[in-house]
Order: C-alpha cells, then sequence, then structure tokens
C-alpha cells in the first residue's frame, strides 16, 4: 500500500477533487454526515472555525493498493479507521472517498487538521508516519506486501542542507552531486578496481581503497574538491557492494597486493570506510534553529514560499493546479518521482526554473558539467580544452551554424542578467581591464561555451552582437512565421531566422556597408522601418544583440525553452541593398539642403529686428500656431512635462512643417502668437527664423527615414520596400 500526503488551505478544493469523479467514487468511510462536497465543507468549518489563525488545516492523504488487488467498502473502511488511529487522527473530522477510476484501487482521506477542541494535529513527520502505519496494515489485514522504510537506503543519497545552501549562494554544484556524477560516469563501462580509480582520479576525484593485510577489500572513501566521503554518504549504490554490482572487477589473490601498495601510498582517508558515521559535510555547524535538511529558504523559494503555521514544522510546498493544494515534497518523499538521475528536485536547486531543458539537453550530467566549468572565462583561452558534454556539443553546432550564417569577424559578448542577485555586463567590459572592449572571434566563441553554458544556468541570457566593419547586420525582432513568410514574399531574404520563444522569431538580414559620415543613420532608418512592417516598432539601433543560438531562454514565462537556428542562409539581402542605398540618397538631400541653409549671412549679434521685418502669414497660420500650441501645453501638463516655451513653439513648429506650411508663415505665426516671445527673446525675429528652419530640416529628415516623396510628388502611402 502506498500512502501520498499533502496539505491544503481550502476544504472546497480537496472534496470537489475527491467526489469529483461521478460514477467512479463512493463514501466509504469517516466520521462525518454529508454526501456532498458543499455539505461536508460546511462541516469543515466547524473545526476551522475554532483555529482561524491556521493557513493549511486540510490534511489529505491517498492510499493506493498495488495493481490487481482491490477492497469492497466494508474493508476500506475497516482499514482506514485503523490508519486514522494510528496516524492519531481519529478524533478529527474525516471523510473516506473510494476511487475507482484507475489500475489502483485507492481511497481519499480528506481530514480537519484542527480537533473541534481547537487542538492542531503538526504531524512533522507524518510522511514517515504513514509508511511505517501501511506497512502495519498491510501484515495486519492481509494485503500485499510493498517496500518501506526497512528495505535499506536509497540507491543514491541526496545533497545535504549545508551543501545545498552553499550551492544556492555560490552557484557551484554540491560536491557530493558531482562526486556521484563522477563515479557513475566511471562505471559506465566494466573495468578492474584499478581502472576505476584511474578514471576518478583522471576526472579531478580521488578514490581511495580500503583493503586490509589479507588483501580484502572492504570499501572505498571518496574526495572531491579537499572534501572527503564515505561510499554510504553517497548512497547504497556508491557502497562496496554497490560498487561491485555496477562492475567494478576485484579477484584478492590476484589484485590483493598491487591494491594494497597503491593504498599504502595515498594519504588516509577520513574515518573508517562506510562506518555510518557522519562525514566531514555532514558534521558542519548547522545555523542556529535550522530544520530538517530540506527545509532551506532557496528550495522555498523554488517550490512556492514557506508561509508556514507557526509552531507547525511544515516545510515548503508547491501549489497542484488540479486541485488547489500545496503539497509538502520534502515532508512527503513519496509524492514526488525522484529519477535516478538526481531527481527533479535536485533540478530545481541546480537550475532554478528548468522543468522543461528542452528535448536532448536534459541531462542531469550535462547541468552538473555546465556548474562545473570554469566562472571566470579566461582559462579557456590557452591550454587543453576539457572535454565537451553532449548538451555543450549541440551548442557549438548551433554556433557554428549561426556564426556561418553571418559570417562577421568578430562578436561581442553580452551576459543578460535575469536573476535580481546578478547584474548584467559585456564579457569584454569586465573590471580590471586596463584596456578597450574586447571582441571575440568565431573560434573564441566558441572555446567559450562551457563558461557561458554555467553562466547560462546560473540564470543568464546568452547575447551576441555581430561586429564587421563590411557588412550591416538588420535584426527584425519579436517577430512571427507568419511575417518571415510576408517578409519573403516581399523580396527580403534573410540570413538567418531563429525561434526564441514559442512563436517568436528573430531574423537578421545581411548587406554591405559603406564608409560614409551618414551610414550608422542611413543603417538605422532601414532598421526602424523594416521592424515597424515585421517586428519590433521600438527597435531602431542597427548595432543590436541578439540571442545566440543554442542557449536557453531565461526570460519569466519563457519556459527556459532553447533558441533554435530555423534557418540559416548566410546570404546577402539585394532588396535591404537598394533600401539602404535610397536612404543613404535621402540623407545626402537633407545634408546639402542644411548645409545651404547654415550658409546664409546671420544677422548681426544684438540685433532686434521688428516683428514686421518678416512678410505677413498665410490666412490662418497664426490660428494654426496657437491651436498646435495649445495641444502641445495641454499635453506637457498631462505627461508631467516641464512646460519650456521653446520646446512648445518647436513642436508646434514641426507639425505645420509636416503638413505643408512655409518657412515664413511659421516664423510669423511664432512672432505673432507665441506668449511674450519679444521679452524672451531680443532677437524674436531670428529666434523664430531659426526655430521655423530647423523645424523644416527635421521635416525633410523625417520623410527621408520613412522613405517617402514629397506630397506634391506622390500622395500615395508607401510600403517598407518603397524608398
Amino acid at each position: 500500500m502506498k500512502a501520498k500526503l499533502e496539505r491544503g488551505s481550502g476544504f472546497r478544493g480537496a472534496l470537489d477533487y475527491a467526489l469529483g469523479k461521478g460514477a467512479a467514487c463512493e463514501i466509504v468511510g469517516g466520521n462525518m454526515n454529508g454526501e456532498t462536497a458543499r455539505a461536508l465543507a460546511a462541516e469543515f468549518g466547524l473545526s476551522r472555525q475554532t483555529r482561524p489563525d491556521v493557513k493549511r488545516p486540510v490534511w489529505h492523504t491517498s492510499l493506493s493498493l498495488p495493481t490487481g488487488d482491490s477492497l469492497d467498502p466494508d474493508r476500506w473502511a475497516a482499514v482506514t479507521a485503523d490508519f486514522m488511529d494510528g496516524m492519531g487522527l481519529s478524533d478529527h473530522q474525516y471523510v473516506v472517498v473510494r476511487h475507482r477510476d484507475t489500475d489502483h484501487d485507492h481511497v481519499h482521506i480528506v481530514a480537519s487538521r484542527i480537533a473541534l477542541d481547537g487542538l492542531l494535529y503538526h504531524g512533522e513527520w507524518d510522511a514517515k508516519s504513514a509508511i511505517k502505519m501501511t506497512q502495519e496494515l498491510e501484515a495486519r489485514h492481509g494485503l500485499t506486501r510493498t517496500k518501506g522504510l526497512e528495505d535499506g537506503p536509497a540507491p543514491r543519497a541526496r545533497p545535504t542542507k549545508n551543501e545545498i545552501e552553499m550551492s544556492d549562494r555560490t552557484g557551484e554544484a554540491p560536491p557530493r552531486l558531482v562526486l556521484q556524477e563522477i563515479i557513475d560516469a566511471a562505471l559506465e563501462e566494466p573495468g578492474s578496481v584499478f581502472d576505476f580509480m584511474d578514471r576518478l582520479e583522471a576526472a579531478g576525484a580521488v578514490a581511495r581503497p580500503n583493503v586490509a593485510r589479507t588483501g580484502k577489500m572492504n570499501g572505498f572513501s571518496f574526495e572531491i574538491h579537499g572534501i572527503p566521503f564515505k561510499g554510504s554518504d553517497l548512497g547504497k549504490s556508491y557502497t562496496w557492494k554497490g560498487l561491485q554490482e555496477r562492475g567494478i572487477q576485484y579477484e584478492q589473490d590476484r589484485d590483493g597486493e598491487a591494491l594494497r601498495a597503491r593504498a599504502s601510498g595515498a594519504t588516509p582517508g577520513a574515518g573508517e570506510i562506510d562506518s555510518g558515521s557522519p562525514s566531514a559535510t555532514d558534521r558542519q555547524a548547522r545555523p542556529d534553529g535550522a530544520g530538517p535538511e530540506h527545509d532551506h529558504p532557496a528550495i522555498r523559494r523554488e517550490l512556492g514560499g514557506d508561509g508556514a503555521d507557526a509552531g507547525s514544522g511544515d516545510g515548503p510546498r508547491r501549489e497542484d493546479p488540479v486541485r488547489g493544494f500545496e503539497i509538502d515534497p520534502f515532508r512527503h518523499p513519496e509524492s514526488l518521482d525522484l529519477t535516478a538521475a538526481g531527481g527533479a528536485i535536485q533540478d530545481r536547486v541546480l537550475s532554478p526554473g528548468s522543468w522543461d531543458r528542452g528535448a536532448g539537453l536534459d541531462a542531469v550530467s550535462d547541468r552538473i558539467a555546465d556548474l562545473a566549468a570554469p566562472a571566470d572565462p579566461s582559462p579557456l583561452e590557452d591550454g587543453p580544452r576539457p572535454a565537451l558534454t553532449k548538451a555543450q556539443q549541440a551548442k557549438v553546432k548551433a554556433w557554428e551554424t549561426l556564426s556561418g550564417a553571418l559570417a562577421a569577424p568578430e562578436y561581442r559578448l553580452t551576459l543578460t542578467a535575469r536573476r535580481d542577485h546578478l547584474q548584467t555586463f559585456n564579457l569584454g567590459k569586465e573590471k580590471g581591464q586596463d584596456r578597450g572592449e574586447r571582441f571575440y572571434s568565431p573560434e573564441a566563441v566558441r572555446d567559450l561555451i562551457p563558461y557561458l553554458s554555467r553562466q547560462n544556468l546560473l540564470g543568464y541570457d546568452i547575447y551576441i552582437t555581430p561586429i564587421d566593419r563590411q557588412q550591416h547586420f538588420i535584426l527584425v525582432d519579436d517577430t512571427t512565421p507568419e511575417k518571415v513568410e510576408d517578409m519573403r514574399a516581399r523580396g527580403f531574404a534573410p540570413a538567418l531566422v531563429q525561434q526564441s520563444s514559442e512563436g517568436n522569431l528573430q531574423a537578421v538580414l545581411r548587406l554591405p556597408r559603406q564608409d560614409e559620415k551618414q551610414e550608422q543613420k542611413a543603417a538605422n532608418m532601414l532598421m526602424g522601418m523594416l521592424n515597424r512592417e515585421w517586428g519590433d516598432p521600438k527597435i531602431s539601433g542597427v548595432v543590436h544583440a541578439f540571442r545566440m543560438a543554442g542557449f536557453s531562454n531565461k526570460k519569466a514565462g519563457r519556459g527556459d525553452v532553447f533558441t533554435r537556428v530555423i534557418d540559416a542562409a548566410g546570404v546577402i539581402c539585394g532588396k535591404a541593398t537598394d533600401m539602404l542605398e535610397r536612404a543613404r540618397e535621402k540623407l545626402r538631400e537633407a545634408m546639402a539642403e542644411r548645409k545651404a541653409r547654415q550658409q546664409k549671412p546671420a544677422p548681426k549679434a544684438m540685433e532686434r529686428r521688428p516683428a514686421d521685418a518678416l512678410p505677413a502669414p498665410d490666412e490662418g497660420a497664426e490660428a494654426r500656431f496657437d491651436a498646435l500650441r495649445k495641444r502641445e501645453v495641454g499635453l506637457a501638463k498631462s505627461k508631467g512635462w516641464t512646460l519650456n516655451d521653446s520646446a512648445l513653439d518647436f513642436r508646434a513648429a514641426k507639425i505645420m512643417a509636416q503638413e505643408g506650411w512655409t518657412t515664413d508663415d511659421i516664423a510669423a505665426a511664432i512672432v505673432a502668437r507665441s506668449p511674450f516671445v519679444v521679452d524672451r527673446h531680443k532677437d524674436a525675429v531670428g529666434y523664430a527664423t531659426r526655430t521655423a528652419e530647423n523645424a523644416s530640416i527635421e521635416r525633410a529628415d523625417h520623410e527621408a527615414q520613412q522613405g517617402e516623396q514629397p506630397p506634391e510628388a506622390d500622395d500615395r502611402p508607401k510600403g517598407p520596400g518603397e524608398m
């Protein structure tokens, strides 16, 4: 019989689940009168009212029989009555509901942790008590015997509280888990005891044999990063018996003398082998008031916070999306499916937020290798490269595909923090460097993949920016498959398309770059235009970072999915190249016009020109300026902006220029209708003229950026492919 325990905050949710199977469920026991979820919830309210301070009054347990076993309702009532009595809850309100919707005949017990006299059931170790109780019930009621607590330790021991807290602070994998991974890897192929010791030594660990004078082998002690462990510290499968069962070959007559000789040259280990005494890591001082090994802030954060009832000893919990219950996975380990590869909970500790790591990249050993990679990229620049894991090899392949499509000689590497305790930084601008920013060749980026993998696992998004004096890379960000297809249909050929999250693509266009003063501005104009049509309308700068393929998306709500290359054509986009040249031409014309205006003779310094020095404005210009300026004043007030008269004049003038008013009309309107303009400026006419001219220049730049012809030449709207 298997017991699964949960605690929750709402009786109605638990009862809706228990009684929500229709004809496949029936009430078979308990001490309550109600027969519906609503009626039973009202009854439970009686005990809840006695202790309104208790946040989680619901005690929910399922008892399951092995496949093929079954009990009738009367026997279930007897078994559950004995179970509740053994758990110390027989005097509490409870109801037993049998389910027949699976291959396992099972019941759900919904009980109140609060007795009718207000006493609270703490049940600090009720998961262990429940396992023990089911063993007794199996014997008492003649049920099929299942595995219990006395059936031996787990094949692999989990890290201790101290180890996990240290991992949370440093970002390093717990030494116990690293050592387990190394030993598992060493045992992938059968070999002698000497092969086993050599493989561990090559991986940076130590295996010290405990061998008697007779050659009898008693087991190993291990060490990693200077921390000793006994085999039993690591789990049942790491003891000498477990290692032999996993393929280590040792013959006392043949190997004993050589093993003794090797052992005598080793530094003595810590304590007796497999003596059962605590290891050095277990003997470390625990924080004052520390509870069980699993009850620590890092796991609370990952599994849904603490907020336990005062004095209840409740551990960390996570919400069950179906039943609305909060599950206590460490007090009730049977409620989780912990795998031999380290378990889901260890997974959460090592890689927060990474339930779904992506196909082919979710092995615990890969994440351990990532965390074990150097925290500083500099050691990777020289010397032999470490062997890559399969996950890192996949990242290298993705990078080679991406960099081959872009063909840039260098790249900027930006690590964007997605955790509160991290800070965003450019890898080439690290503290302590006395040189300018460093860019990385494609080969250097490839060699940094173990380091970047580690940073990605710790909570950084990995971004690259191609650096190339011969090419532009136009990023169309936050686009969709449909929009990319529309781009292609309109004649645009991306060099690279990659997916950064579900339904979200990034497209990169390559085009030649010229050495012109306005080159960057022309490329920015083109990038803004393409993104307004197909991507992120807020994007404008052509030198723009985008995600590095092969690394997971650490943004909240993105599911930790990996960025993957969809298409790597690597082509130069001819359509975008032609558009860029037309943008250059527009800017050349605007620059020439501005230069011509700037060469006009300036009025003498401090010369005051009368208002009638300007021609009378066109009919309606004064009224239009006055209306626009009032609108800008209202907008500034609504936005909380500072009311600056010159800025307000310019905004109104710019709109008039875009509407086609002449420079003289705008200047005359400013002199006539701008409040106190004569008092604000000694040369009011000169000020008004400069404002009107600058507004007209802004209009020309705007037209160039939008790729529009002057209204009088062609009034029809233009698409992004028509400059």
